[in-house]
């Protein structure tokens, strides 16, 4: 935009040692501004990108143990060497009238094919249980194993992460309300290149902050979901068996997981709209302490 208007003005004020808007040095300067611009908002971007990118890897694990967990009466049937027509069965018993609608985030249900189902058991496998209650808890050992790697995982990217997001919020708060009073005080004697790059350091901040949020909430809401997998299950049909393992199990998964900024405060969509909530009411301080003076 400078350069078509002849506004030879750059997006950094910097000082170099010789004059930048002579030709040739003007459109150097320009460009290498440009691309460093460029860098740093991508470098602004990766830590959430980053972030990101594993929350949805562990909701799709959430997604996988919801599954495992939703079957495990068929899985059990499967280890206890069950017949062809005692499966189909069991399907047609815990089949549901209204399939919910999104009910994995990331992943499909496939339905199996019980055609093949003397391939799927191992035949180095020679000794199964045979009880329901063995075969429940061959079954669940995998899907408790599961659920505490995830766990685990998650705890740790809460102790790479949580200071990060600490001052992060700060910033961005203390930035969406300095960028917004200086877009609307000084806007008259601003040029369209530095009004619109501080609107872009104001999205910048705004999108991250709101992937960070986005990301805690899809973990939160996988987190909650354990228990309502496992109770999904035919759970009815041997309940004097398993309602010890049931209770033990939906006792342990009761508690979400949250990410914090700090430990502190949790980072959720609700925290995003706090923040937008705070930042545009210490904007409009602000503004009447500017119109008072």
């Amino acid at each position: 935009m400078p350069i078509i208007y002849r506004n030879r003005t750059l997006p950094l004020v910097c000082w170099y040692p010789v004059d930048y808007k002579t030709p040739f040095v003007y459109e150097i300067a320009y460009f290498f501004q440009t691309v460093a611009l460029v860098q740093f908002s991508t470098l602004f971007m990766v830590g959430s990108a980053y972030f990101l990118s594993l929350c949805y890897l562990l909701s799709g694990q959430f997604d996988i143990l919801y599954c495992s967990l939703k079957n495990i009466v068929a899985t059990t049937y499967i280890y206890m060497g069950a017949s062809k027509s005692e499966l189909i069965e069991l399907r047609d018993k815990e089949r549901m009238p209204n399939e919910e609608i999104n009910e994995y985030y990331v992943t499909d249900e496939l339905p199996f094919d019980l055609d093949c189902l003397p391939h799927v058991p191992n035949p180095a496998e020679t000794a199964r249980p045979r009880s329901f209650r063995e075969a429940f808890n061959y079954a669940l050992r995998p899907c408790v194993e599961h659920h505490i790697f995830i766990l685990d995982v998650l705890r740790e990217l809460q102790r790479l992460f949580n200071f990060i997001w600490l001052v992060k919020t700060f910033v961005v708060t203390f930035f969406f309300c300095i960028s917004a009073f200086n877009i609307v005080k000084l806007s008259e004697g601003k040029t369209f290149l530095k009004l619109f790059s501080i609107g872009h350091y104001l999205f910048l901040g705004l999108s991250e902050l709101f992937m960070t949020c986005y990301a805690s909430e899809i973990i939160y809401i996988g987190s909650q979901r354990c228990g309502e997998a496992l109770l999904r299950s035919p759970w009815h049909l041997h309940l004097r068996e398993i309602r010890a393992d049931y209770l033990l199990f939906l006792t342990t998964t009761q508690h979400a997981f949250e990410f914090t900024a700090g430990k502190i405060y949790p980072l959720r969509l609700e925290k995003f709209r706090a923040i937008i909530t705070t930042s545009f009411s210490v904007f409009t301080l602000l503004r009447n302490m500017d119109k008072g003076e």
